[in-house]
């Protein structure tokens, strides 16, 4: 990818990480890059309601 790969792994299994690599692996670059955005943003989510919640990251 040129970048390190990037995925929202709460409530995953490995093998369902591993099948998400295999997906994006044939992606062109603006398709990766977008995928990256989406699980960034899902990863912030979780955070910020986490810290939301509990007041602690």
């Amino acid at each position: 990818f040129g970048h390190s790969f990037l995925v929202c792994a709460t409530g995953l299994s490995a093998r369902e990480i591993v099948d998400e690599l295999d997906r994006r692996i044939s992606l062109d670059p603006a398709e990766e890059l977008a995928c990256t955005r989406d699980h960034l943003a899902r990863i912030n989510a979780l955070r910020l309601d986490r810290l939301l919640d509990t007041g602690a990251l």
